[in-house]
């Protein structure tokens, strides 16, 4: 949770996640009502089911994509000995990470929720499998990374 707003960090959390998972189901219901659009056809209630189907097979794509890639990362630091290089251990998590938004969105998936995911997943099994340098490393440089992002993103 955020020191600032002296709150259950459980609670903030939650909330903050959630919105952000909002703004991704935005994104992907952007991208399949803009692909509708720009298919020229009239829309009609025949069209209703393959919107449904492409937004889940975004949605559930994005999900795995993350989840898979975040798996995949966890497993090889836990079985490699990356512990020893954390200058490398961070950097190769930065990687993984921005690889899960890149892949997502080269094969026309939502990259924002692949990271997403990627997070959640990172968060959940690899944090037990950096050195103390790496959690803290990785601890203030995707802190720094997040307040400038909403630096720029609110100026």
């Amino acid at each position: 949770g955020s020191p600032d707003f002296n709150c259950d960090p459980l609670l903030y959390s939650l909330v903050f996640g959630e919105s952000i998972l909002n703004d991704a189901v935005s994104i992907v219901l952007f991208h399949t009502f803009l692909g509708e659009y720009t298919k020229k056809e009239v829309y009609s209630l025949y069209s209703l089911p393959k919107t449904l189907v492409d937004f889940s097979i975004v949605s559930f794509g994005s999900l795995t994509v993350g989840a898979l890639i975040g798996l995949s990362c966890s497993f090889l630091f836990k079985h490699s000995n990356l512990k020893e290089y954390p200058k490398f251990e961070v950097s190769l998590l930065f990687l993984f990470a921005y690889g899960s938004y890149g892949f997502a969105e080269s094969v026309d998936l939502s990259g924002v929720m692949a990271l997403f995911f990627n997070g959640l997943i990172l968060s959940h099994y690899n944090y037990h499998n950096l050195s103390s340098a790496g959690k803290i490393t990785a601890e203030f440089m995707f802190s720094s990374m997040s307040s400038l992002s909403e630096f720029f993103v609110f100026l």
